[in-house]
């Protein structure tokens, strides 16, 4: 049986108007989400926060982290994940860097930061290039 792609007619006119995109795939049991986002430059920083569980303190925690390291003005996307099989839990956010001036991005600074946020279990911070997905 040969699958069948449907797409918005308009889906190649509207990415025509930016240079460049960000494509999130959001995995699920039983579909698939894929986000597409404009971005402003190539220095897309993903931070991927791996979580007890979820709860509005701890929304609360990560946000007032995104704002004490400057980062909230930069956000691509956010989302959390909890995957039912595994019981794991992730919160991931999109950075792009080269949108305006950030306090320098250190990478220890800011798992310290985020480590203090209860509940938060540990991070990864990923560069994302356009060869991430090849």
């Amino acid at each position: 049986m040969e699958k069948e792609q449907l797409l918005p007619s308009n889906l190649k006119e509207t990415i025509k108007k930016s240079d460049n995109y960000l494509f999130i795939f959001i995995p699920g049991e039983e579909q698939a989400k894929i986000n597409i986002l404009p971005i402003g430059s190539l220095n897309i920083k993903k931070i991927l926060i791996k979580l007890e569980k979820f709860s509005p303190d701890l929304v609360k925690g990560i946000s007032e982290v995104l704002i004490e390291l400057g980062l909230n003005d930069n956000l691509i996307h956010t989302t959390g994940l909890c995957f039912s099989k595994n019981r794991e839990c992730y919160y991931e956010t999109y950075v792009d860097l080269g949108k305006s001036d950030v306090n320098e991005f250190k990478e220890e600074n800011i798992k310290e930061n985020f480590l203090e946020v209860n509940r938060v279990i540990d991070l990864c911070i990923i560069n994302i290039t356009k060869d991430s997905c090849s």
